[in-house]
């Protein structure tokens, strides 16, 4: 890309935050209007499912840079890692709106869903999203790969991303702060190519959420957790060597082993640099 790239990386940084900065009392009101709402840990009731309201702000940036993926410009597959991420990235949050809106959340974990499956006959939201985002992880992994071995490392990676953010996703900008942390370091790695612009969007409209998410005026609910999630876990996958991206499926699954049996807030409050690092900016409830 040449000269063009740094400029075009200028615009695409200034284009998504003025438009996350902008679309936040917007978004804030909708899911207000429409009563998707939650009652928070500190029970107040907030706006949540925030995940559709980056979408559609991430669409509009992600418009703004198709002509460099979709002409070839940036070479790297280009035109199928855009389709890729942009395809799975609306597929996630569609399923997690699903579960935000609709969804039983007295089941808990994919143990839980399965129990209400076998007990009741009942195919809930929350199985929904796990099988389909599944099946989104190891799509995207198809781009991310070159053999059937990295392929299903990458296609582990991106699924336990994805379910990973929203296990995070139980205090005030958690899942944000994780999610901003991990794409910032990809992008400092991966830097400088191309494919970083895929997922600049998104990290420049989640930063512009932080203060209302870590205010307690909005949550990112399902939707939005799994789509930091999901760009995070393909970032990953392009960026990283297999054999590291083996390990971090590694301590993901033992991640999710874990929360399938205790409680992932008890452990960040007993751990005093996890705690200050978890509250750190967060409105005292």
């Amino acid at each position: 890309m040449g000269v063009s790239f740094p400029l075009v990386l200028l615009g695409t940084v200034l284009l998504a935050w003025s438009v996350g900065r902008i679309v936040v009392p917007f978004g804030v009101t909708f899911l207000r209007h429409h009563t998707v709402v939650a009652t928070n840990y500190a029970g107040d009731v907030v706006p949540t499912g925030y995940g559709l309201v980056l979408l559609f702000a991430y669409a509009a940036v992600y418009a703004f840079i198709a002509p460099f993926f979709l002409l070839d410009l940036v070479g790297h597959d280009g035109a199928d890692l855009y389709w890729t991420v942009g395809t799975t990235s609306m597929w996630i949050v569609l399923l997690g709106w699903l579960d935000d809106t609709l969804g039983d959340h007295t089941a808990k974990g994919f143990r839980g869903h399965i129990a209400v499956l076998a007990k009741n006959g009942v195919f809930t939201t929350g199985l929904l999203k796990a099988l389909g985002g599944g099946v989104a992880a190891f799509a995207a992994a198809r781009v991310t790969s070159s053999s059937v071995w990295e392929w299903a490392i990458d296609g582990l990676l991106i699924a336990l991303s994805t379910n990973w953010l929203n296990l995070l996703d139980l205090r005030p900008g958690r899942a944000i702060k994780f999610y901003l942390l991990g794409a910032v370091s990809l992008f400092l790695v991966a830097w400088p190519e191309p494919f970083v612009f895929l997922f600049t969007p998104l990290m420049l409209l989640a930063a512009a959420t932080v203060r209302e998410d870590l205010g307690g005026r909005v949550m990112l609910g399902d939707s939005g957790a799994n789509l930091l999630g999901m760009q995070l876990g393909i970032f990953s996958a392009l960026t990283l060597p297999v054999t590291v991206c083996g390990a971090v499926v590694f301590l993901f699954a033992a991640g999710h082993i874990y929360a399938e049996r205790y409680s992932l807030s008890d452990l960040i409050n007993r751990i005093s640099w996890l705690k200050k690092l978890d509250s750190w900016g967060r409105a005292k409830p």
